[in-house]
């Protein structure tokens, strides 16, 4: 079957609309009368993606009637088709909104959404196109996602949005330096009405004992991006050195001339010699070395 798509200007003539990944003779029966014998699910051929026209013309109708076994007794003309869509509703963005956030709690206000219509369908705002800036205290966020239709298909959507929930979130006590291992003392948890967002860290123990990316503000809400889990060995440390060469094996304590995580190489000083050397970090201030490697 030949299909033509259409690029259409808006005084064009009104197509069919579809709600169905397929045109079946149902569809277009209002257009070309003689379609009313033929079996309503009989397909004719795929339907248009969102936002797209297809022409099936008058030819291929003609012989479609024919396969189905009632000829046409005047030439069919073409028809136009293309998905039904409407579109978007402050309500409906809101509802996903709530769906992606899992919080029943949040009061949402959609502030501006795609106006393009949209077929029916999901509509999924998926983590990655979230676009949020901790540092504001209003809630307010910009929201890439689409409508999933057909099982298959999506239509890129957006929306900007603003989001508050009252939640319990970990804030530094006092300014922590750029660099610092975090100490519980440095935590407190305090209760804000913000954007809940999986960003915001929520449990102290996941932030104690880790080390500061950036200065911290005192009271600043604490998120992943603020600090970083610490190596098992830093700078300073007394690590436990095993040496290994062939079947030997002996074990003495060296000092760290720079951190490392497990499986990194990091220069050791030997107290006794005073030399350096290299090992490997194998565990919290455990390294190892091979002669020869």
């Amino acid at each position: 079957m030949i299909w033509c798509l259409l690029a259409m200007p808006a005084a064009a003539a009104s197509c069919v609309a579809v709600d169905h990944d397929r045109i079946v003779a149902a569809d277009v029966a209002a257009a070309i009368p003689g379609f009313a014998s033929i079996a309503p699910d009989a397909t004719l051929g795929f339907a248009p993606l969102a936002g797209a026209r297809r022409l099936i013309t008058g030819r291929e109708l003609a012989a479609f009637a024919k396969r189905e076994g009632v000829p046409l007794d005047t030439p069919a003309a073409g028809v136009c088709v293309e998905r039904a869509a409407a579109p978007l509703t402050a309500e409906r963005v809101a509802a996903g909104i709530r769906t992606a956030l899992g919080a029943d709690d949040a009061r949402i206000e959609v502030l501006d959404f795609s106006r393009e219509p949209a077929p029916a369908g999901e509509i999924v705002f998926p983590a990655a196109g979230l676009l949020l800036n901790p540092a504001r205290t209003d809630g307010s966020a910009f929201w890439r996602g689409y409508v999933k239709y057909d099982g298959q298909h999506t239509l890129a959507v957006w929306a900007r949005i603003r989001v508050l929930a009252r939640r319990d979130m970990v804030a530094a006590r006092h300014e922590i330096a750029l660099g610092r291992k975090i100490e519980r003392g440095d935590l407190e948890i305090v209760s804000r009405e913000l954007f809940p967002s999986p960003a915001y860290v929520s449990d102290p123990a996941v932030a104690a004992g880790s080390i500061a990316l950036k200065n911290i503000a005192a009271g600043e809400l604490l998120t992943g991006r603020a600090f970083e889990t610490a190596p098992e060995v830093d700078k300073g440390d007394v690590v436990r050195v095993t040496a290994t060469s062939g079947a030997a094996q002996i074990t003495f304590d060296a000092i760290a001339e720079g951190r490392g995580r497990k499986g990194e190489r990091i220069l050791l000083l030997n107290p006794e010699s005073h030399k350096t050397f290299h090992g490997v970090v194998a565990g919290v201030r455990c390294a190892n070395v091979v002669s020869g490697s």
